[in-house]
């Protein structure tokens, strides 16, 4: 962060400098030499007295005058903060708004840097329903066009704030406060609707297409249509308490636990957070999936088929969860082969 010292402030402090001094050192000093002419005893006294003072505050005023200009003219036109950024412009010229974001990246670009094409982010902004204008608790400003745009960045590879900052020409604090409250705002609108399984393209259709996808793959199962896996995602130690709840003793690292249904089209449905230290299993018992799992996938009872999810040998073999045999015993050909498959 700079702040740039303009020649109209530069010449207000000046003014203000002078002022201090004449009101104050002076006024001082004149007292002294108004009192020694007071109790001077000789006309020749009083006026060498005076010829004096008349001297030493025109020495006074000049001298302390050029030091005040030498001490502003020192002064660097930019005052360094807390993670200083030198390529960040003035007033934030090349940041993204409405009528500039067409030209600010090339469109072969936005595939490699934001995983969407230069065309979806209309589409992206009136599906994901983010106001034209954000304004955030700490007086930052920002709008929907900059704010997707920064979210999507992020999302889309590891990078830290530093390294975006000459790329949307802000600082890394306000990147960091701009892309944490638009997450916080779309998770407040679409948290319940993306961690719910109410979805059309979870219908009997649609599994009737996934079951397809699998068998077309080589599934030695039929009737399989999606898998389950979980992630943890590391950070830093935590503070306010949270530290035991985040501590994960199989990857000794602090981070949170997250369950995904993976369909074969590539979207996931995200269940979590969780504790750090709670197992895959034990996650998706605490939610019930399975059960809610078979009400959604068993058409049995209207003439169709039960199907089935995979997932790892870290999860509970089910009604509808179907695993890898365990590794802990001498395996048949069979058995290994349907691990491999």
């Amino acid at each position: 962060m700079t702040r740039r010292l303009n020649a109209e402030l530069k010449r207000q402090i000046m003014e203000f400098a002078v002022s201090f001094f004449q009101m104050g050192v002076l006024s001082l000093l004149s007292n002294e030499l108004l009192l020694m002419m007071d109790f001077s005893s000789t006309t020749s006294e009083m006026a060498t007295l005076g010829h004096l003072y008349d001297q030493f505050e025109a020495s006074g005023i000049l001298l302390n005058l050029e030091m005040v200009s030498r001490c502003l003219s020192d002064i660097p036109d930019h005052i360094a903060r807390p993670y200083a950024v030198s390529f960040v412009t003035d007033g934030g010229v090349n940041r993204i708004v409405a009528t500039n974001w067409n030209t600010k990246f090339p469109a072969e670009l936005y595939r490699d840097l934001f995983r969407f094409e230069k065309s979806d982010i209309g589409v992206l902004i009136a599906a994901l329903e983010v106001p034209d204008t954000l304004q955030f608790e700490n007086g930052y400003q920002s709008n929907s066009y900059e704010a997707v745009h920064i979210v999507m960045r992020r999302l889309a590879a590891p990078c830290r704030w530093v390294d975006l900052s000459m790329e949307f020409d802000l600082r890394p604090q306000y990147l960091s406060v701009i892309f944490n409250n638009t997450v916080m705002l779309l998770f407040s609108k679409w948290g319940n609707f993306i961690r719910s399984l109410d979805h059309h393209f979870l219908d009997r259709d649609h599994l009737e297409i996934y079951a397809e996808a699998f068998q077309l793959k080589g599934c030695p199962l039929e009737d399989v249509v999606f898998t389950i896996d979980g992630t943890k995602q590391i950070f830093c130690r935590p503070g306010h308490g949270l530290q035991n709840a985040a501590y994960c003793g199989h990857h000794h690292q602090h981070c949170l636990g997250y369950q995904f249904i993976e369909l074969p089209t590539g979207i996931n449905i995200v269940m979590g957070p969780y504790n750090g230290f709670e197992h895959d299993s034990t996650s998706v018992k605490m939610i019930r999936l399975e059960e809610k799992l078979t009400d959604l996938l068993d058409f049995t009872s209207e003439g169709g088929v039960a199907y089935k999810v995979f997932l790892d040998s870290g999860y509970a073999l089910g009604n509808t969860f179907i695993t890898p045999f365990s590794r802990r015993r001498i395996l048949s050909p069979e058995e290994r082969r349907f691990n491999r498959e």
